[in-house]
């Protein structure tokens, strides 16, 4: 049996006498795009900064890529090749939009390089003409000479995927992508994640609450609910679970 990509087991993290993650297992395989789903509160946030190494657990044993990265920090599980994404969009918002992209591509080129350093980099024709192809890709262009602070709320978060994915991660991981964005955005979003894992480059890992965004990329669930897993498998398999269904006040869960 092939060893997954990345393999969570018997996750356990507190604040003080608060328990949010009880005993969680994670398995993602690669080529998966597996999504995280369950109520406010439910932990999945925590689930994530815990996988992302912003947080250690304190019990459980987080494996990727074959190493144990549970007490690694984030910054080498980047070097590593998880990338991750956040629910407020994290760019440098005074530099342009190009010049995001351009930092992010020089991080990956220059592995021990600074964002001071990278940020007084002259980039070459080989890297200006890779973050030209980025923004083309992510419907970009039309704003490259904008600061990142000035773009809406829908390309900040394009613009924050493309540097997540400057970094060739072997895993990427979204926290809530599509959140606040018109439904137009959130279509334009979909479509364009769906492309990129058509290219098989990257496992997905994703939170998300918009049902049309869940069932629209996930191949696989995990459903979380006051910290604990109470399904996880196929859409189908999860749609059809009657937990879920009643964790979801009895509705379906393909239902938003």
């Amino acid at each position: 049996m092939t060893e997954p990509l990345l393999d969570a087991a018997g996750i356990e993290k507190g604040y003080g006498r608060i328990s949010v993650l009880k005993g969680v297992d994670l398995a993602i395989a690669a080529g998966d795009a597996h999504v995280v789903i369950g109520p406010n509160g439910a932990g999945k946030t925590t689930l994530f900064k815990v996988l992302s190494g912003e947080l250690i657990p304190d019990k459980g044993v987080v494996r990727f890529a074959g190493h144990d990265v549970t007490a690694m920090p984030g910054w080498r599980r980047t070097r590593l090749g998880i990338g991750r994404t956040f629910q407020v969009a994290r760019t440098f918002k005074d530099l342009t939009t190009f010049e995001n992209v351009v930092v992010a591509l020089e991080a990956k080129r220059r592995q021990t390089a600074s964002v001071f350093e990278l940020l007084r980099l002259r980039p070459s024709d080989t890297v200006r003409k890779a973050a030209r192809a980025m923004l083309d890709e992510f419907s970009l262009d039309t704003v490259a000479d904008w600061p990142a602070g000035l773009l809406s709320h829908g390309d900040k978060k394009s613009l924050e995927l493309a540097m997540a994915l400057a970094a060739r991660p072997r895993l990427l991981m979204l926290d809530e992508p599509t959140a606040g964005m018109a439904p137009a955005d959130r279509r334009r979003s979909i479509d364009l994640i769906s492309r990129l894992l058509a290219k098989g480059e990257f496992s997905l890992l994703l939170t998300e609450h918009d049902m049309e965004v869940v069932f629209g990329l996930a191949t696989s669930i995990t459903v979380l609910n006051y910290g604990e897993v109470i399904a996880t498998g196929s859409p189908e398999a999860v749609r059809s679970n009657p937990r879920v269904k009643e964790v979801y006040l009895g509705h379906d869960v393909s239902a938003s």
